[in-house]
């Protein structure tokens, strides 16, 4: 489960640098990785572009927020965890399988609706049906 919350925060962060790369266009501002991801609609696809889903917005930031809070014990992420319902203490009853699926099918819709907005620019949205594979399967 802590891989999945960390390798799908580090295949959205990485995706989002490629695509300001990929597309010749200098990311503006402060805010990291998710302030990329919600600035790129317009940033790169241009002034008329819509803004990314809130849904998706609402997906990086509880994505980055596990991810803070697994790799750092980051205080400020503990504080939104607790904000967002999650008792102190209880953290680690919701590192389930049944979450890492939710990190799965989150980031699927993510990356459709980043990639509805600027893929046509750059790369195309990823899926998980490329990302998620066993070392098994062809």
């Amino acid at each position: 489960m802590v891989e999945t919350v960390v390798l799908a925060q580090a295949a959205a962060e990485g995706w989002i640098h490629r695509a300001y790369h990929l597309a010749e266009v200098e990311p503006q501002g402060r805010g990291g990785w998710v302030a990329r991801w919600k600035a790129a609609p317009r940033a790169i696809g241009g002034p008329g572009n819509r803004d990314l889903d809130a849904e998706t917005v609402g997906t990086l930031r509880w994505l980055s927020t596990w991810r803070n809070y697994l790799v750092h014990d980051d205080a400020q992420a503990r504080e939104r965890l607790h904000a967002s319902g999650i008792d102190a203490g209880s953290e680690a009853a919701y590192l389930t399988a049944d979450m890492a699926e939710a990190v799965i099918a989150r980031m699927d819709g993510a990356f459709s609706d980043i990639g509805a907005c600027i893929g046509w620019r750059t790369l195309a949205g990823l899926n998980s049906a490329y990302l998620w594979r066993s070392h098994d399967e062809g």
